[in-house]
């Protein structure tokens, strides 16, 4: 399929689901989505399905109580009202049918020819002074530099990790953060070091990262 089809289909895949709001229509987009996600046939769909499911299920709850309407379930001070689920059941099957959705865009398209696809149909906002090929252009760019930082990023962790027993959660929190915070300033002071390199050395960028630590 061509990736303007695509790129289209999925657009009104979204205003269909973002018009409709009907309990069933959710109910039944809610549950294709569940069953795509878990019988698709390319494992990458499933990657990341912790927050994933926690996004859904927040969505879910996050709609069900303190709604006005008739009411079907009492709970205390937990309130169901047929109106609530039915926010709850329309707001949770339009996250899991755009995640789904999108997750199919990105398994079946390359991230460079979406970006250029929409650049092209872009083109015609530079008839009226809108500069659209600067923000593309660095789209491009920064998804390419994510899979180096991403390297990089894990390489520090481990060189910050190196020689520790058992690390719980939230130290592992608290190492990732102080990772994060000075690789994103090397990011914007010295953006050439994360260029496309296969020559590029992550074992001698996390010494000098252990060096600077050991400086500061």
């Amino acid at each position: 399929m061509d990736v303007y089809l695509r790129i289209f289909s999925f657009t009104i895949f979204a205003l269909i689901i973002l018009v409709i709001h009907n309990t069933f229509f959710s109910i039944a987009l809610l549950s294709i989505s569940i069953l795509i996600f878990l019988i698709y046939p390319d494992r990458r769909m499933r990657k990341g399905w912790i927050p994933v499911g926690i996004l859904i299920l927040t969505t879910f709850t996050g709609n069900i109580f303190f709604h006005n309407g008739r009411v079907i379930i009492e709970m205390g001070a937990l309130i169901i009202t047929d109106d609530s689920l039915q926010s709850a059941l329309t707001r949770a099957g339009r996250v899991s049918g755009l995640i789904v959705a999108a997750k199919i865009l990105m398994l079946t398209t390359s991230i460079e020819d979406i970006i250029s696809s929409l650049k092209t149909l872009s083109s015609p906002l530079k008839r009226v002074g809108i500069r659209t090929d600067e923000f593309f252009n660095t789209a491009t760019l920064s998804i390419k530099l994510l899979p180096h930082i991403k390297e990089e990023a894990g390489h520090l962790f481990r060189s910050k990790t190196e020689g520790l027993d058992r690390i719980g959660l939230f130290q592992k929190m608290k190492i990732g953060a102080g990772i994060l915070l000075p690789l994103m300033t090397r990011i914007m002071l010295m953006p050439e070091r994360f260029s496309p390199d296969p020559k590029e050395q992550p074992d001698r960028i996390a010494q000098e990262y252990k060096e600077h630590g050991q400086s500061g």
